[in-house]
């Protein structure tokens, strides 16, 4: 991911993290299933718990630093904070 990001929009490599994580299946199935193929833009995905613990603000603030670029960050789970993402 992160040499497809430097190469397609020219952003710096130290400037991106890459941080791997997991879902269940039945967790991408049971949202939205089939909505973002197609796209033209990269979709950049959280799937997972929203709780306390989880720093979803951060990886909005992150986003913003990116807006003008076709990239949209989807968010697939629940939890406490999922309220707080959608205002």
């Amino acid at each position: 991911m992160r040499s497809f990001l430097v190469k397609k929009y020219s952003i710096d490599k130290c400037k991106i993290e890459v941080i791997p994580h997991w879902t269940l299946p039945e967790i991408a199935e049971n949202n939205d299933k089939g909505k973002y193929v197609g796209s033209n833009k990269l979709n950049l995905l959280y799937a997972g718990n929203m709780g306390y613990s989880h720093p979803v603000e951060d990886m909005v603030e992150a986003f913003k630093s990116v807006r003008e670029l076709p990239i949209e960050l989807v968010f697939v789970g629940g939890g406490v904070k999922k309220r707080v993402l959608k205002r």
